[in-house]
């Protein structure tokens, strides 16, 4: 049995070391094109990966044995590479590790979203809707983790979850605009953010 501190320590590892990785449409053998969502983790520790792979096994995963590879002439040590990419795997470990991740809570909120889509019916096929959440993803990244503006109202659309999270009852977070000064828009400073508890 796995406990929550391995989980949460797992969700660490993932925020700091891991990708949630979107492979463009790769041509099936019965003709469909299809994208494919990927949990990677890379690291030099191979203890390190030995436990987050024993993580992902506790959890029911059936991981692919872990890779050693040499990235290009600069590398000065040998990195070891673990995914996961079966469906019903990594939406079971991506729905474990959800509560605790923070840098890569994001992608994994859209992760979850598409993979319960894809895991309700055997053969399911990517709509309009669900190409256009997970190649949003990349811009997630560029954006250190967080969705501008223009992904966060497509994501606020389709996952109605996400336009009320963070808005429960113990507090709520109040905004003030900058007072007025002579400054330039661009050195004005930000707004104000204060912590209301209720």
């Amino acid at each position: 049995m796995v406990k929550e501190t391995d989980i949460a320590w797992l969700a660490g590892i993932v925020d700091g070391e891991g990708c949630f990785s979107v492979k463009r449409p790769v041509q099936r053998g019965n003709g469909r094109r299809k994208h494919q969502v990927w949990l990677v983790i890379c690291n030099t520790s191979r203890s390190m990966m030995d436990r987050a792979q024993k993580i992902m096994t506790g959890l029911g995963a059936k991981t692919p044995p872990m890779r050693r590879v040499w990235k290009g002439a600069k590398a000065t040590r040998w990195q070891y590479w673990l995914n996961l990419c079966g469906k019903d795997d990594l939406l079971h470990v991506t729905k474990c590790l959800l509560p605790h991740l923070t840098a890569k809570r994001v992608e994994a909120t859209v992760v979850v979203w598409h993979l319960e889509r894809a895991c309700a019916v055997r053969a399911y096929k990517n709509t309009p809707i669900d190409i256009a959440m997970l190649e949003s993803l990349s811009l997630v990244k560029r954006n250190g983790g967080e969705a501008p503006a223009e992904v966060a109202n497509l994501f606020r659309e389709v996952i109605p979850s996400e336009a009320t999270e963070g808005t429960g009852s113990v507090e709520r977070v109040e905004t003030r605009g900058p007072s007025p000064n002579s400054n330039d828009p661009q050195e004005r400073p930000a707004p104000a953010v204060k912590i209301v508890r209720r």
